[in-house]
């Protein structure tokens, strides 16, 4: 099972009339932002697995190829790509048991200046999942964590805006705390695999 967290907005035309011209204006108004989670499932031999989202109101539960969605959430067969490219700067923690390497890249036509992040720890090389095993193997540490940092830009082509942007990917061990919650969804699981037998 694999856990996502991601940012859900609503939002709502409003309609004001400006009285002076006596025409619409229109604005759009935040009615709810937050943070939600879903959950993938799937069994270690699947070919396909579910994604869960019960706050989600056209459909609580897609199904979902494994690979693809291991590879939207891990990020696989791409981080290996750095092992070729000097990083711009590393840093070691006090003990040298975290490693951060960052990677510079300019702003170019059609896309903003920013900078990657990658995380390394070897206190986490028992781990099973990884972002990349090549990776997790050149530098004898796991690969645990992806920062990208994309800075505000606008696009010259459409003419749009972009706001600054925080993409991260993070490994860790954690205490289960909803274990209710999470037997809950491997029960759906089990209960949609069951109905198709």
């Amino acid at each position: 099972m694999y856990q996502s967290e991601y940012f859900f907005d609503s939002t709502a035309r409003v309609v004001t009339m400006n009285s002076a011209q006596g025409q619409p204006r229109m604005s759009d108004s935040v009615l709810l932002s937050d943070r939600r989670n879903q959950y993938f499932v799937y069994h270690q031999d699947s070919v396909y697995g579910y994604n869960f989202d019960l706050l989600r109101l056209n459909n609580h539960k897609v199904r979902v190829k494994v690979d693809s969605a291991k590879g939207l959430i891990e990020g696989r067969n791409r981080w290996d790509t750095f092992l070729l490219v000097k990083p711009d700067t590393t840093f070691w923690d006090v003990n040298y048991t975290q490693l951060k390497e960052t990677f510079n890249f300019p702003f170019k036509q059609g896309s903003p200046s920013g900078r990657l992040n990658l995380y390394y720890s070897n206190q986490l090389s028992h781990l099973k999942a990884s972002f990349n095993l090549i990776v997790d193997s050149a530098k004898k540490m796991k690969l645990f964590k992806t920062e990208t940092l994309l800075d505000e830009f606008l696009n010259e082509k459409d003419q749009q805006r972009w706001p600054a942007l925080r993409i991260v990917s993070e490994m860790k061990e954690i205490t289960i705390k909803n274990i209710s919650e999470i037997r809950m969804y491997i029960d759906l699981y089990k209960k949609i695999i069951a109905d198709k037998r």
